[in-house]
């Protein structure tokens, strides 16, 4: 009988000059209450601003339409708009609180998350000073 074990704990980093792993999350936040009136932009730019506030930024992509079964299985839809959140791996944990805040604020029973495990890197463009600069 053999055992397979393996070493839990933290991520071995990177190989010099490579960029470390990140989580990588696709939400798809609701445009609409459950009456299908869209939010006002004062609540959903709210929702979305939790997460960029903790996580420093986001990407949100066009309106489309997600379908679901609801909780009696009957066939739902609703807009939806996808919000692309990055975020250092340690921060799983985070995340999901943060998540759970938002369908909050939404009016969710559940929240569609995505996860990728990229390598993300954030390259800082230096500011031009002068005109031989350019």
């Amino acid at each position: 009988m053999g055992v397979l074990a393996w070493e839990h704990g933290a991520p071995a980093p990177p190989p010099p000059g490579e960029p470390p792993r990140r989580w990588e999350a696709t939400l798809y936040l609701p445009a609409a209450a459950h009456d299908r009136r869209p939010f006002s932009e004062e609540v959903w730019q709210g929702a979305v601003a939790v997460l960029v506030d903790r996580f420093g930024g986001a990407t949100l992509a066009g309106e489309q339409e997600g379908w679901w079964l609801d909780r009696e299985h009957r066939l739902r839809r609703e807009p939806v708009r996808p919000v692309v959140v990055s975020f250092e791996r340690h921060r799983l944990g985070e995340f999901r609180d943060l998540v759970r805040e938002v369908g909050r604020r939404l009016g969710q029973d559940e929240m569609y998350v995505r996860l990728d495990e990229p390598r993300v890197e954030v390259l800082t463009i230096p500011v031009e000073n002068s005109e031989k600069d350019r």
